[in-house]
């Protein structure tokens, strides 16, 4: 069965049609992302470092304790 090739060449066509399009949107959302990152400055944080903030110390008392009840 040899296809013709005036079928194969529309087919061809029709395919590369759908690429294009799909293309085409793909281009456009990568164009609306690129303007999201890069043209829209993001506004400097108000919210203080983290360094800042001062952690509560682990309790190691409880944590030794267990450790020593441990049988191997």
């Amino acid at each position: 069965q040899k296809k013709k090739p005036k079928e194969v060449q529309g087919k061809l066509k029709k395919i590369k049609e759908v690429v294009t399009k799909k293309q085409e949107l793909v281009d456009a959302n990568l164009r609306e992302l690129h303007k999201d990152l890069v043209v829209k400055k993001p506004k400097a944080s108000t919210s203080k470092p983290l360094k800042n903030a001062k952690k509560a110390t682990a309790n190691t008392k409880n944590v030794s304790d267990k450790l020593g009840n441990l049988k191997f």
